[in-house]
């Protein structure tokens, strides 16, 4: 309740961007019929720092493996 305040000032801010945010995009691409994704490239994408992203960025890899091979690479720790 006291924190209520954000909502209104993101609100505000946000009618006043002349364009989407990063999470409405990737949230269009989503939604989007899989004959509008095209890519002309067609070689593997290689993500380093995978669990540096943040969920956004996840979700547009996501989107982009529908049309091109992306390979994601996960720091794992072994006991040896």
């Amino acid at each position: 309740p006291h924190l209520s305040w954000q909502r209104v000032l993101w609100q505000e801010i946000r009618a006043q961007m002349d364009r989407s945010t990063l999470a409405e995009r990737i949230d269009e691409l989503r939604r989007a019929p899989p004959h509008l994704l095209t890519s002309t490239e067609h070689a593997p994408l290689h993500v380093f720092g995978v669990s540096a992203l943040g969920p956004s960025w996840l979700n547009a890899l996501g989107v982009l493996a529908r049309v091109r091979p992306v390979h994601l690479y996960a720091w794992v720790p072994t006991h040896d």
